[in-house]
């Protein structure tokens, strides 16, 4: 479901933070041990010829892949944005707003090192916890 459905449902479906809020709270998980090392671009091998289809392959309305270069370019990008060389997230995911997936395996890592060194009680802080609690068994989200 689009980031912005998920918003306009509410509830622990949905997280909002701009650039600051975003940059405290890698920080705060950082801190707490709550991500993994950061990543180099040269791990994420990408092929020597990656399709670059135009938004001719993509179908106008939905933005779905209508043709086999836009799906292999979709589902390599899919791929880069997932990986994640350990358990908990690479700081890189909470970076910047390109779509980074964060895993449910990663969601668990987070929450296991989050509850070990909770680092305050604040109610933003604990909003971030049910989000990631809520993330863990549904998915995983995406960085938007």
């Amino acid at each position: 479901m689009p980031a912005y459905d998920l918003y306009q449902i509410g509830g622990d479906a949905y997280l909002g933070r701009n650039i600051w809020s975003m940059a405290k709270l890698r920080q705060t998980l950082d801190d707490c041990g709550a991500l993994g090392r950061p990543v180099d671009d040269s791990e994420l091998k990408w092929p020597e010829k990656r399709p670059e289809p135009s938004s001719a392959h993509f179908d106008s309305d939905t933005g779905e892949p209508i043709t086999d270069i836009a799906r292999a370019f979709v589902e390599m990008r899919e791929i880069a944005l997932t990986y994640h060389p350990e358990d908990r997230p690479p700081p890189h995911k909470f970076s910047s707003n390109d779509g980074w997936i964060v895993t449910p395996g990663e969601c668990r890592a987070m929450l296991a090192a989050i509850y070990n060194q909770a680092p305050d009680d604040s109610e933003r802080w604990a909003e971030f916890i049910r989000f990631v609690e809520t993330c863990a068994v549904t998915g995983g989200f995406r960085v938007c």
